[in-house]
């Protein structure tokens, strides 16, 4: 896939607030019926006892990980996501640890100077 953009005007709505109309972003609630709440709710007493968690992350437009949907956009298209498919993402995402920009490596690293605001 690749990067698009969304012209924010097109994610404003108008509001009426102390008599005036105002441009905001709608608020987007949580379904309580749907797929990624749901599965929360049936596995969230596990998790109190077992390290079991997937961080998105970035968006990754390149790498092993491009292509990877969230555990969260595959359960609303319907699929099924067992508990052990979320260990292995962390794993990769482990073995593919971001590389460190040019401007912070070497001599050319920044430093903080006390006093300076």
């Amino acid at each position: 896939w690749a990067p698009r953009g969304v012209p924010i005007t097109s994610l404003l709505a108008a509001e009426r607030r102390r008599g005036r109309d105002v441009p905001l972003i709608h608020k987007a609630a949580v379904d309580l019926e749907g797929a990624p709440f749901r599965t929360l709710v049936s596995r969230r007493g596990g998790w109190r006892l077992a390290r079991s968690f997937a961080s998105p992350g970035p968006v990754q437009f390149d790498g092993p990980l491009a292509d990877e949907i969230s555990v969260c956009l595959r359960l609303e298209r319907g699929e099924e996501v067992p508990e052990a498919a979320v260990a292995p993402l962390a794993a990769a995402r482990l073995a593919a640890p971001p590389s460190l920009p040019s401007l912070l490596e070497g001599d050319a690293a920044l430093a903080v100077v006390a006093g300076a605001v």
